[in-house]
C-alpha cells in the first residue's frame, strides 16, 4: 500500500467500496520512470500535464505519493469517485491515455475500488 492509499483510509472509512449516495471509490496507483531525468524541475515539468489533465476531471483527485524527492522516478495516487462501476471505466481509460501522454516509462496503472 502507497503512503496515499494510507491516507484515503483516515477520510474515507471501509464500507466495502459504497459510500453515502452509493458512490464507489477507486484508487489509481501509477508510477513512472522518467529516464534521464537531471532535476526534480525537468520532472516537475514532464509530470505537469498529466497533472493538470487528470487533476481537472470531476470527481478525481490525486497526489504524487511516492519518490517525490526522486529525479527519476514518480508515484501517483488518484481517487476517483463514481456513482456506478460502469461510470469508473471511461474514467480510467481517459486517465490511463494521459499517463501514456508523458515523456516517461509507465511501470504501474492498478487500479482498486475500496
Amino acid at each position: 500500500m502507497t503512503a496515499g492509499r494510507d491516507g484515503l483510509k483516515g477520510v474515507f472509512p471501509a464500507t466495502g467500496g459504497a459510500f453515502q449516495g452509493g458512490s464507489i471509490l477507486y484508487v489509481i496507483d501509477v508510477e513512472f520512470l522518467l529516464h534521464g531525468c537531471q532535476s526534480l524541475k525537468e520532472k516537475r515539468s514532464r509530470l505537469a500535464g498529466f497533472r493538470q489533465r487528470v487533476g481537472r476531471q470531476t470527481g478525481v483527485a490525486l497526489i504524487e505519493s511516492e519518490h517525490a524527492d526522486s529525479h527519476g522516478r514518480s508515484g501517483w495516487t488518484l481517487a476517483v469517485l463514481t456513482n456506478t462501476a460502469r461510470s469508473f471505466d471511461p474514467v480510467r481509460d481517459a486517465i490511463l491515455k494521459e499517463a501514456e501522454r508523458v515523456d516517461a516509462e509507465l511501470v504501474r496503472f492498478d487500479c482498486e475500488a475500496l
